[in-house]
């Protein structure tokens, strides 16, 4: 893997390791070697101008949402730069070639257009600033009532969102209903208004340029669903700061309007009550928890004011694993359960110690789970309809069955650190890696016929098929064959390498065989471990902080040799 540090910039390098698309981190695998190249930091240089025109110092400017196309992260250091005394400023830390964009503030004037630039680049940008524009309104009620506390939020109309993307100004109302909201957008502006008792409201206006003042008039807002209940114990006392989930129960797939709550999370008060407000119309379902109690949960439709929770105190089960009448150390048990709206949760683990014990919590008092055991070298244990009780429950574990090989090259010597799934009825039963002398073993598989899935990686071995097996095999040998390898450079339309670009090979029913990061250097890239055949080497780089795909090539066979991929 390739990465790059900007000298100067920041010091951490936080990448997924990738090798032929798998994880390197992945299943046990815990060391790989990682180049790293320092490279010149990338300049973006400009001047910060004031709406007249003059020079304005003291101008913080940003750099907004350019995400690390290796990590998919923002920096983890904020890149901006102040303007000098003359207006000037130089934001450094960039990758050479970057295409950023770039916002300046000053709290005497309103926040300048965002622009778009280049690190490199010769040309310098101006960053101009806006007058300071202050919108004014009012909020009442359906009653004409004014309403206090909504937040008021103000951007342009199809605004960039997402990652770095600059926040908009906000207001919020005081107790005559009015706000004020500093430094809006000028031209076609969303406003909208968000108060957790009523429901989402949104205004459109447009506001001239080099405005300073604009009034946004009065706006209703309309109460919204709403839900109350109580939390006792088993003797009917209130509970006190438990903490009450409510989750929407919404039907098919759609899109959360803006302050709509499908989620939503309070605590009760003093008497145990709690109120949830600004709900969607229909029900939801709702998880009372509080520490040293078992959490209940109902699904209680909007309009409820009587939702009525009872928590009682958790209860414990201790366990014993044998097989063969002997303790089995390491074994690890859990319990979960069934859930109203499907699914299942999780509620407690153990590891059992040398005699096979181990103490599950946090179990329901009255109510019945599924407790399952599992050890690598025995089947797995479910039991259905279990209940916590004051006494200890044996787990008893039965021997599996069990497969083993060995990996080797054409040459018959071993393969180590390979990954092989192994699959019963299509499922996957067990994950293995081989050793250093290229062995493998899985072990508590059910019984008959099984599925060895060889993963070979970025080693240059071509994926076999899918091997057929039978439980008590352990003579299996896999002969891996070599692969035929693409290789090439990427270069940028003015000749020079690219720079961070992923290179991807593609067969013709779109399947991804092999990726790699092209990195700072000569722009190179390898793909190892074809089968012969045609491919499509894809090339994908950020833009705008998403990978996009900026070239592809057809038609490529196996093995070719200096290849010439050009960006736009």
């Amino acid at each position: 893997h390739a990465g790059y540090v900007p000298a100067g910039g920041t010091n951490e390098l936080f990448a997924r390791m990738r090798r032929g698309g798998q994880e390197l981190f992945a299943d046990g695998v815990r060391e790989a070697r990682v180049d790293l190249f320092v490279v010149p930091a990338g300049v973006v240089r400009g001047v910060v101008a004031a709406p007249g025109g003059g020079p304005v110092a003291d101008a913080r400017v940003r750099v907004l949402g350019s995400l690390n196309p290796i990590t998919g992260l923002l920096p983890s250091e904020p890149r901006e730069a102040l303007s000098g005394a003359d207006g000037t400023f130089e934001v450094t830390g960039l990758r050479p070639g970057e295409r950023v964009r770039l916002l300046a503030e000053h709290r005497g004037f309103g926040t300048s257009e965002e622009t778009d630039a280049v690190a490199g680049d010769a040309a310098a940008v101006t960053l101009r600033l806006r007058p300071v524009l202050l919108m004014e309104g009012r909020v009442v009620d359906e009653d004409g009532a004014p309403v206090e506390g909504v937040t008021v939020v103000a951007s342009r109309r199809n605004a960039r969102a997402g990652f770095g993307a600059p926040s908009s100004p906000t207001g919020v109302t005081g107790a005559d209903g009015r706000y004020v909201v500093r430094d809006a957008p000028s031209g076609e502006v969303t406003v909208a208004f968000r108060h957790p008792a009523y429901q989402p409201s949104t205004l459109e206006t447009a506001i001239p340029a080099n405005a300073e003042a604009h009034d946004a008039g009065t706006t209703t807002l309309a109460r919204g669903p709403f839900l109350k209940g109580t939390v006792v114990d088993a003797e009917g006392a209130p509970v006190p700061g438990a903490s009450v989930f409510a989750n929407y129960q919404r039907s098919g797939v759609g899109r959360m309007q803006p302050n709509e709550r499908w989620f939503v999370n309070v605590a009760t008060d003093a008497e145990g009550r709690f109120e949830l407000l600004g709900l969607v119309e229909g029900s939801y379902s709702i998880t009372v928890r509080r520490a040293g109690l078992f959490a209940s949960r109902q699904v209680v439709a909007t309009g409820t004011t009587d939702a009525r929770f009872v928590l009682l105190p958790e209860a414990r089960l201790r366990v014993r694993v044998t097989a063969g009448g002997k303790p089995v150390a390491g074994a690890r048990v859990h319990a979960e359960m069934a859930q109203p709206q499907g699914g299942t949760e999780f509620l407690s683990a153990a590891v059992t110690d040398a005699e096979g014990l181990g103490e599950l919590g946090r179990l329901p008092p009255d109510e019945a789970f599924t407790l399952k055991a599992r050890h690598a070298a025995y089947r797995e244990l479910t039991i259905e309809g279990a209940h916590a009780s004051a006494g200890l429950r044996e787990l008893a574990l039965m021997e599996g069955g069990k497969v083993a090989g060995l990996v080797v090259d054409p040459e018959g010597k071993p393969v180590r650190g390979l990954a092989i799934r192994v699959l019963v009825k299509g499922e996957q039963a067990a994950w293995v890696r081989t050793d250093e002398e290229g062995r493998f073993a899985a072990a508590g598989l059910d019984e008959g016929a099984v599925e060895l899935d060889v993963r070979p990686g970025a080693t240059g071995f071509i994926a076999p098929p899918p091997i057929a097996a039978t439980t008590g095999n352990q003579q299996i040998r896999v002969v891996l064959e070599r692969g035929l390898a693409i290789k090439g450079v990427v270069k940028e339309p003015d000749g020079k390498p690219a720079l961070n670009v992923l290179v991807s090979v593609h067969d013709d029913a779109g399947k991804q065989h092999a990726a790699t990061w092209v990195g700072p250097g000569d722009g190179s890239f390898e793909l190892p471990g074809l089968k012969e055949g045609t491919y499509t080497l894809r090339v994908q780089a950020n833009r705008d902080g998403r990978m996009e795909t900026v070239a592809e090539r057809p038609g490529v066979e196996a093995g070719a040799q200096g290849l010439e991929l050009r960006v736009p």
